[in-house]
Order: C-alpha cells, then structure tokens, then sequence
C-alpha cells in the first residue's frame, strides 16, 4: 500500500506567544513518525510571517506533492500567513488544528488558537478548499482519534485512486447490478480494470505444478476440519487459488471479481474458498463479479485494516427485528465465531461442487454498506451500523444475524428507495466517520442510515 506524504508546521501571528505551544507541536511530530501510514515533512520551526522567509523551508517543497496539509494553530494565525503556507502546495486537503486554551490564571488571552482556526477556515471555505479540523491537544484522546480517522480516509483515497480491479470473467446471467461503466470509473477515480477470461485462468489452472498443490493442500486444511470436501476438491480448489494467484500477482491486482458461476462451477470450481483466502492474503474478492460490491470491500480494507466479508440480507426476523445475513461459503477463516471450528465443505448446492469454508461469523460492532450509482450516474458511500450477535439460526455456507441500529423494516424501506441492490460488504468496527470524511474527499454523497 502507498503511503500518505503529510506536511505539518505550526502557525502564529507574530506576536501571539506561539512559544508556548511547542511542546504540544514536538507531540503532535511524534504522533505522526510513529504511524506506518505516514511520510512526515515537518518545519523546524512555526512560521509566523506573511512575507517570504528563507528560514520557513517552503521553498524547498514547491515541487513535492503531498496528499495532507496539517496546519496547527500554535496561537492566532492571520490568514495571509496561513495562505503562504498552503499556497506553496496547491489543491491539497487540509486539516486545520486547534489547541487548547492555556489556563485563564493570568486573566490574559494567551493563545486564542480556536478563533484562530475558525477565521482561517471561513477563508478556505470560501476559497473552496477540502478542509477538515480538530480541537484539542495531541495528548487528547478524542483528538488523536480524528486524526487517526481522517488520516485513514486519506490513505484510502490515495490507494483507491490508481488501483487496479482485476475481472475474471464477465457478470452472471441476470446479475446486472454487478456491472459497472469501466470508462467512467477510470475517469472519476483513476481505477484501471484488468480483464481475466475464464478459458485463460482454466489454462493455467492445468499448469499449476502439482508440488506447489500439495503444498497449497496443507496450507488449506490448517483453515477448518474437514467437512463434505474430498481429496478432489480439495485438489481442485487448491490449484485454482494458485491459478488466480497468478493473475494477480502478474497484474498486480488490488481487488478481485470473479464470476464464479454458471462455467467454473460445473466443473466443480466455483471458488467460494477461494474468495475468502485470498481476502484474508490482502486482495479483497466479491463474489459473482460485482464490481461495487468488490470495490466497497476494498473500501472497508483500506478504513479498518482488517477482512470484510461479502454477504446477502436474506431475512429479517419479524419478531426480533434482527437482520439475517448469508453467503454460499466465501467469509474469510479470520471471521469465525470463536465458538466454532470452520468446515471444509462442498457449496451447498450439490456433491460435485467446489470447496466452502463454512462457519458463523463472529459477534462485534459491524459497518455494513455498499457503493452506489445513480440513475444520473452519480456514487454513494450508503452505510449503516449494526451489532453482530451468536446467530440463533443456522446455515449452510456462512451466516450471521445483525441488530441495526435503527428499525430494521425501516432500514430496509430505505435501502429499498437508495437501489443499493443484495450484496453488501461487512467490516467489523464503526466506521462510519471515515466513510463520511472519504466521501468528502472523493466529492460523493455519503448516506449513513441512523
């Protein structure tokens, strides 16, 4: 994954006593040097003037591109002095950061940081800056988690932007809400499309060498106890995999769709298994090549650092309210309720199908969406929060059962009227305000139903 190159000073007009804020800007460095998602270029010192100064190290930045601008308010900081700093980097985000107030003992107004940071953010507002901000200090908890939300939003943008989604066959028959305009989304997000055609895949699966099976064998039987799954299917399965795997690390892929059925699997390779592995190596997989829904795991990736899984609403309780959800068998083995071993079964359709990894999911706090486009094809980051609980039903394949957030018949009417169609991508966590603060960095809409 790429790294976000970050510069950061802290700003003053020259005669607040910006000197006072130093050991908070000395914090607030550590911070940032010690997050792996970070390339941090820092001032040595606040700049506090609006004309040019040697000393301030702009110059020396003019042709560096940066993807975050954090501009921290070590006392009250006029606008000409903050548009110094931010003209230097063009058409960059910005987090405007406020400290707080020193203790009010001496009866003065020491820093005036807040007021500060609020003039400054009128000026970029008008300006039509992206900016973003925060209040307190960079030992305060709360601060440091905005940071670490906004910084995660700007992480994706920079990883969606450029990425690469990998396509083995075309769309299911009937499934058009898998389908995607590939000329527009590389206009509108610079994601490129690398087509792998199922006869191409099916010809390296017969030259995967039989070692490298074996070996792949073992591997997979660590992830669950044996099931419905036989010596073929487990053969089979773990010569696809490899097979894929080849297409994705030839073409470097970021995230994957597969059309998984009618062809692969009546030669017994649907690649249920498949999809949850490879999502727990690092490349998200969807299911029945649904390109949003792929893209929308790859989403959730990049915010939460941990697997998300692919899943159906099936059902809603109507005594309980609670949401059923389902998958043939494609949840990564990370998921699993801790309660239960996985099995290695065969998809639940028929004994001449290939390998599942078949278990309940595991409870915790969930976020669960999908990307949308509309009819006038404009995209929507559409979310809502739930809690994942032991399952009081029970499934072939994968299965879990969410208590929404808000009414779920509600929930529903209004995923109803949003088209956001039946695959949704789960990832354990809240991570709503990153979604929003992506969003706002992408220009769509988000919509989180709460």
């Amino acid at each position: 994954m790429k790294k976000i190159n970050l510069y950061m000073t802290m700003t003053s007009a020259p005669h607040f006593p910006v000197h006072l804020s130093l050991e908070s800007y000395k914090e607030a460095i550590t911070i940032l040097e010690e997050n792996e998602q970070v390339r941090l270029t820092h001032s040595p010192e606040p700049i506090k003037e609006y004309t040019h100064r040697k000393e301030d190290g702009l110059d020396q930045l003019q042709d560096k591109r940066f993807d975050l601008v954090i501009l921290i308010q070590g006392a009250f900081t006029w606008d000409n002095v903050m548009l110094k700093v931010l003209n230097t980097f063009g058409d960059v985000p910005v987090i405007l950061w406020a400290l707080n107030e020193l203790p009010f003992d001496s009866g003065s107004l020491e820093l005036n940081s807040l007021c500060g940071m609020m003039m400054n953010a009128a000026t970029l507002k008008r300006i039509g800056k992206t900016i973003f901000y925060i209040y307190g200090d960079p030992t305060d908890d709360k601060a440091k988690e905005k940071l670490d939300d906004i910084i995660y939003s700007i992480y994706a943008k920079k990883n969606i932007e450029g990425s690469i989604y990998g396509a083995i066959g075309s769309r299911p028959p009937g499934f058009y809400s898998s389908t995607f305009d590939e000329q527009e989304i590389l206009k509108r997000f610079s994601i490129r499309t690398v087509h792998g055609e199922l006869s191409s895949i099916l010809e390296n699966y017969k030259g995967v060498d039989d070692n490298e099976v074996k070996n792949d064998i073992n591997e997979m039987l660590k992830l669950g106890e044996m099931g419905l799954a036989d010596d073929e299917s487990n053969e089979n399965s773990a010569r696809l995999f490899l097979a894929i795997k080849q297409f994705i690390d030839e073409n470097e892929i970021d995230y994957l769709g597969i059309k998984c059925w009618p062809e692969l699997m009546k030669q017994g390779l649907n690649t249920c298994m498949i999809n949850g592995r490879l999502t727990d190596e690092g490349t998200m997989t969807g299911c029945e090549n649904d390109f949003f829904g792929s893209l929308t795991m790859y989403i959730f990736y990049l915010l939460a650092g941990t697997s998300p899984w692919f899943a159906d609403l099936i059902h809603i309780d109507p005594k309980t309210r609670n949401l059923y959800l389902w998958h043939c068998g494609a949840a990564s083995g990370s998921l699993c309720s801790p309660s239960t071993t996985p099995k290695i079964n065969k998809q639940y359709r028929g004994d001449d199908r290939g390998n599942t990894l078949e278990f309940p999911l595991k409870s915790g706090t969930v976020t669960i969406g999908r990307l949308v486009v509309t009819p006038d094809n404009k995209y929507q980051l559409v979310f809502f929060r739930g809690e994942a609980v032991e399952p009081s039903y029970s499934l072939r394949g994968n299965w879990s059962e969410i208590i929404p957030e808000i009414d779920a018949y509600s929930l529903l009417d209004r995923l109803f009227e949003l088209g956001t169609a039946h695959h949704y991508a789960v990832i354990y966590g809240d991570v709503t305000k990153r979604l929003k603060y992506l969003a706002k960095l992408l220009g769509i809409e988000s919509i989180v139903i709460e």
